[in-house]
């Protein structure tokens, strides 16, 4: 099996559990399943994950598949058991060290951005959401959006600093639970992140830490629900589906309630309003730590 083969479907798993391929392409997943043992064993167990969150399947729309294989083309994913990576000659060395200045550098130009502004007359505090960048973004923009949460959350401080002091108030709102422990997270020695896309084209970033059993979803395009539906999410395991809290679309973002096990996998369904006890809907996302 060549790596020009992993690449090219290495990430169809999501898209083959949720049967958001074509008859032609799902023929082609087999037989590149039947040459990868690696990717038998993730697509087995993304199907039995889709199978526990699943009720009536129901045929994706042609521009919904479309929409996910787009996505997933162009989207680079992180499978379960990602090797080392070899070890970088000196010119990748020397490529990978020019990338961490420039990333350095838009750092601080994006913080001192965003410090100027509390001097402004008028300051608006900044969404606690993670954003996650559309592939036609390109690689510097998502780097841009993909950095720690610190620097994230420092910049908000000096424009609610600001915004206090040029109001009169002097007042600092503190960062919720959900900020904190987003923070805490993203600053794991060991996390892992993997975009991904969901059922109706939503791109969503998934990140997880074992040194911290802690998991969370994150996004900026989760479609607005009616007010008697909610996201939920699941940590799925053992055969069995277990509540791990409910994501609202204009905060962007929610860490999972509960402890992440080692091998759970991610879902998010749709539920009625206040969440359920297991799944009533089919799942929009699937995806394996």
């Amino acid at each position: 099996m060549s790596t020009r083969e992993e690449d090219h479907y290495g990430n169809w798993a999501g898209a083959y559990a949720l049967h958001a391929l074509t008859p032609d392409e799902r023929e082609r997943y087999e037989e590149y399943l039947r040459r990868s043992e690696d990717a038998r064993a993730e697509a087995a167990e993304l199907g039995d994950t889709a199978a526990l969150l699943a009720v009536d399947t129901a045929e994706p729309s042609a521009a919904l598949r479309a929409n996910l294989l787009d996505a997933i083309a162009v989207t680079p994913q992180l499978g379960a058991d990602d090797a080392e990576p070899a070890p970088a000659g000196p010119a990748q060395t020397h490529a990978r060290e020019d990338r961490v200045a420039d990333d350095d550098a838009v750092d601080r130009e994006e913080l001192a951005r965003v410090t100027a502004l509390a001097s402004a007359p008028e300051v608006a505090a900044p969404s606690a959401a993670g954003a996650v960048i559309t592939p036609a973004a390109g690689s510097k923009a998502a780097r841009r959006w993909s950095r720690p949460m610190a620097l994230v959350a420092a910049a908000a401080a000096v424009v609610v600093i600001g915004a206090g002091i040029a109001g009169g108030t002097g007042l600092l709102t503190p960062p919720s639970e959900q900020q904190q422990a987003f923070a805490a997270l993203e600053g794991a020695d060991d996390l892992q992140r993997v975009e991904t896309t969901a059922t109706d084209g939503t791109e969503v970033t998934v990140l997880w830490s074992e040194d911290l059993a802690s998991a969370a979803v994150e996004s900026d395009g989760m479609p607005e629900l009616d007010d008697d539906l909610v996201y939920q999410l699941w940590m799925i395991r053992d055969g069995g589906a277990i509540p791990a809290g409910l994501m609202d679309a204009d905060e962007g973002f929610a860490v999972m309630d509960g402890e992440l096990h080692d091998g759970d996998v991610i879902g998010i369904t749709v539920e009625p309003a206040g969440g359920s006890e297991s799944p009533t809907t089919d799942p929009i996302l699937v995806q394996a730590t």
